[in-house]
């Protein structure tokens, strides 16, 4: 079963369900000196996060063991929150297995 649920994850880690989430901002920000004003908005891309090569071996290659550990049991291999989100992350989250 945790195969399964692997595999099921290096697929949604290639394939999310939605390319990423745009919000707008409420207020001006500077953001390593550029200026971003208010009402842009931004888009967080998960498919440019969850293909980085900085969290991910290989990123484009399909490989359901990355998501396994040594004994074949399910693991979430990254530390960063924002690295593996193919359904969102907060409080607007999609329901997920």
């Amino acid at each position: 079963l945790d195969y399964i649920k692997a595999l099921f994850k290096e697929t949604l880690r290639l394939y999310p369900v939605a390319i990423g989430i745009i919000r707008q901002l409420t207020k001006s920000v500077d953001f390593k000196g550029l200026n971003i004003p208010k009402g842009t908005l931004c888009l967080y891309s998960w498919v440019t996060a969850m293909r980085s090569e900085k969290y991910w071996d290989n990123p484009d290659e399909f490989r359901p063991s990355r998501f396994l550990n040594e004994e074949k049991e399910l693991i979430n291999p990254q530390t960063n929150p924002f690295v593996y989100t193919p359904f969102g992350i907060g409080g607007r989250i999609c329901s997920k297995f």
